[in-house]
């Protein structure tokens, strides 16, 4: 009777770590997917040199896919610097975490 008992706890267990393991795995895979977005984005716009139809497409779509995106003119000259900021979502669905995350990156024109 006792292995039992302790076979099944055994069992419960490691199907609750299964799940968790899961659950980070499938968050690991949405960040790996937003830092892709966020990637093609920056690349997009980058060569682009920041081209206000551009721009306004690249966050639009990023709208669409559940991300924020803005760009941001942080100097007017010659050689003017864009801060492109880009949030997302990271989330354990299982553990309730449902936090923004922010990736920033700079682009000169």
């Amino acid at each position: 009777m006792k292995i039992g008992i302790e076979i099944y706890v055994s069992i419960v267990l490691i199907t609750i770590m299964a799940i968790l393991c899961t659950s980070f795995m499938m968050a690991d895979v949405k960040v790996a997917d937003a830092r892709d977005a966020y990637y093609s984005y920056y690349t997009v716009i980058e060569t682009s040199n920041c081209a206000d139809a551009i721009v306004n497409s690249c966050i639009a779509d990023a709208g669409d896919n559940g991300y924020q995106l803005s760009v941001e003119e942080l100097s007017n000259t010659d050689s003017p610097i864009y801060k492109v900021t880009f949030i997302y979502n990271y989330q354990v669905t299982i553990l309730g975490v449902n936090k923004p995350h922010t990736i920033v990156g700079y682009i000169r024109g």
